[in-house]
């Protein structure tokens, strides 16, 4: 099956020059179009891979987190709130 997005040979070869530069011109501009999809898709499934990779190592390392977190002195939040300021 052809590509659509190229014209026929016979086209092309009796075309005039400004039709060859108005494709030119519509095919570098299709072709930054795709860059600009491709580009932001593959940001896209970077950014899920290291979403999946972060889960996976906290269900790694689960308890040692979770050991950490509770090792971690926090100020009761009541006090905080109830202090008077100096």
């Amino acid at each position: 099956m052809p590509d659509p997005a190229l014209p026929p040979l016979s086209f092309l070869l009796e075309a005039s020059p400004t039709s060859l530069q108005d494709l030119e011109l519509a095919s570098l501009n299709r072709s930054r179009n795709l860059a600009r999809t491709v580009r932001s898709e593959i940001e896209q499934w970077i950014e899920q891979e290291a979403a999946g990779m972060l889960a996976r190592w906290m269900i790694k390392n689960r308890e040692a987190l979770l050991a950490a977190g509770a090792a971690i002195e926090t100020p009761d939040l009541t006090d905080v709130f109830n202090r008077k300021s100096a």
